[in-house]
């Protein structure tokens, strides 16, 4: 079954003619394909789910089977650089420079431990899409840089263990407690691919299984 979803997923990514104005338009028109796609499974946004510390996350999408019930989950992202866009019609659609690109990795490879924590569902998947070319560009960025074990750039494999901000200075320990290592129970290889023509568009889209 998950392979289906996938190939569901990759079929609308290669599918999108205009980039997206928001992260919300990009899910809800994922969402509205996987719908029409996936009659066998109901689609939510914005799933609730009550952690072990008895408090909600929130997931981008759940798929929950008709019949059996089974569940599966997908977080994505959206990372934009300067571009002028049409959407719809309307043209001159600004999308802002969002950089952070650390942190963009850091939250992307926390969404791989959000759902590879998750009890009670048979899998999931994690999307990215980006038309900065520092997530997926592999020789974009210097090496033994701070966010180093969080490097998601084509070809890179994402390990099982703790992903951690490297060499942090007694001065920068609010950030290692404000953004913790984070544990990842496997391995998986980044697989970028080109997406909405000639734009610079590319996206990584990364399947959890439920050991």
């Amino acid at each position: 079954m998950e392979n289906s979803i996938k190939k569901t997923i990759e079929k609308y990514m290669e599918s999108i003619k205009e980039p997206f104005c928001s992260e919300a338009d990009f899910q809800f028109s994922l969402a509205l394909f996987l719908n029409d796609k996936l009659s066998d499974f109901n689609v939510i946004l914005e799933y609730p789910v009550n952690t072990d510390k008895n408090n909600y996350i929130y997931i981008d999408i759940c798929l929950i089977n008709k019949d059996s019930k089974e569940k599966y989950y997908i977080e994505l992202k959206y990372k934009t650089t300067n571009a002028n866009i049409e959407r719809h019609g309307i043209q001159n659609i600004i999308l802002k420079k969002q950089q952070a690109q650390d942190l963009g990795r850091y939250f992307f490879i926390k969404d791989i431990h959000r759902i590879e924590q998750c009890n009670n569902i048979k899998g999931g998947f994690c999307l990215l899409l980006t038309n900065d070319h520092l997530y997926y560009d592999k020789n974009a960025s210097p090496k033994d840089t701070l966010d180093q074990s969080f490097r998601i750039n084509d070809g890179n494999e994402i390990k099982s263990g703790f992903h951690s901000w490297k060499e942090v200075k007694n001065t920068d320990k609010h950030w290692t407690t404000k953004y913790p290592s984070i544990q990842i129970q496997q391995n998986y290889k980044c697989d970028w691919k080109e997406c909405l023509g000639r734009t610079g568009f590319q996206y990584l889209l990364l399947q959890v299984d439920k050991k």
